[in-house]
């Protein structure tokens, strides 16, 4: 049995589920909601509920991208996991492994979920989590360079944290005070309210309100406190396939044709394949950088759109998914045969 633990958006949710319906092993999925889109995701929760065997649904705290403040990105990974493990505290459960994915789009590209891709709780051994590599090719004899070249900061042990493997018996145990900075969670305030015009035409701007108590509590941690604990405990990093995805040396022009096709090529190899952002999946393809483009296998994306119920396919998303595969079929066609006559290919 694995946990799959999904942050949901409006417009991407649907193609996740979708690529794990054709998965007959056990798994229990926890689906993380945010206020702001609870009713409108409701269709999709219905929708989860009809078609896999568990399904747990949790109102979040946070907007869906997390608080943006300025200096520090998303803390959806830290808060979705102390959601979790709060909620289950004090319930009789069986997790042991839990894959802790953000917003960002993402599919499930293997036949099978568990057996034969994941490490098992052994092979973990005291690792309590395992991430995915920020960097694709710094292992690369000649595209390690690149990233200095380009002034990008790479490093060996950089991680992405857009999706996590924990291992949960450990997470069970693990002190709340690692969750928080400086041991203690702290009240929240919320977001202060758009400036208002009164009837004199003054702008005014109304007090601010304290989250309750326990939203305060998830909202309190942080990826960079809750990170540093499991960087103490021992952490592992998955190969480049546990978290497929086009590396920015793409979007940097960097490379070239024929190593996009390797991308696309490795990509359909890859565990799971992660998009950069939710734009690049409803983006017409002549507004995606060509390297990227070539790298995307956007037909795997597409299949998933029969499987989604009509009331939940966006028209124009779906649109140019179908668009952008076929394109990228003949440009990859184009583009081997002109390789070819090269003697590049």
């Amino acid at each position: 049995m694995i946990d799959i633990a999904i942050n949901t958006q409006e417009l991407t949710t649907m193609f996740t589920l979708s690529s794990l319906l054709d998965k007959a092993e056990n798994f229990r999925l926890h689906l993380f909601t945010s206020p702001q889109t609870w009713d409108k995701m409701q269709p999709v929760h219905r929708w989860a509920l009809a078609n896999f065997r568990e399904v747990n649904i949790y109102q979040s705290a946070w907007q869906i991208k997390g608080a943006m403040k300025k200096g520090h990105g998303p803390q959806t990974q830290a808060r979705m996991i102390l959601q979790l493990k709060n909620h289950w505290s004090h319930k009789s459960h069986n997790m042991e492994k839990v894959l802790v994915m953000d917003h960002t789009p993402r599919i499930f590209n293997q036949k099978t979920l568990d057996q034969g891709q994941l490490p098992t709780l052994s092979q973990m051994g005291a690792n309590i989590a395992y991430f995915g590599k920020q960097w694709t090719y710094l292992d690369h004899p000649t595209f390690k360079n690149y990233y200095n070249i380009l002034d990008i900061e790479a490093k060996e042990k950089d991680h992405d944290k857009s999706m996590i493997l924990l291992d949960w018996k450990k997470i069970d145990k693990l002190d709340y005070r690692n969750f928080f900075k400086n041991g203690r969670a702290t009240r929240q305030p919320k977001p202060k309210p758009n400036l208002k015009i009164a009837e004199s035409g003054r702008r005014l701007e109304s007090a601010g309100t304290w989250h309750h108590d326990p939203d305060s509590f998830i909202l309190s941690t942080t990826n960079k406190d809750l990170f540093s604990s499991f960087y103490n405990i021992g952490v592992g990093y998955a190969p480049t396939y546990f978290n497929g995805k086009v590396d920015e040396l793409f979007l940097r022009e960097a490379l070239g044709p024929k190593d996009a096709i390797n991308c696309n090529i490795m990509l359909r190899k890859a565990y799971t394949i992660r998009m950069e952002n939710v734009t690049m999946l409803y983006t017409p393809y002549w507004n995606i950088p060509t390297l990227y483009f070539l790298a995307m296998p956007w037909d795997l994306w597409a299949k998933q759109i029969d499987n989604i119920p009509l009331n939940l396919r966006g028209a124009a998303t779906c649109d140019n998914l179908l668009d952008k595969a076929e394109r990228q079929k003949k440009m990859i066609e184009s583009v081997t045969k002109a390789g070819y006559l090269f003697g590049k290919i």
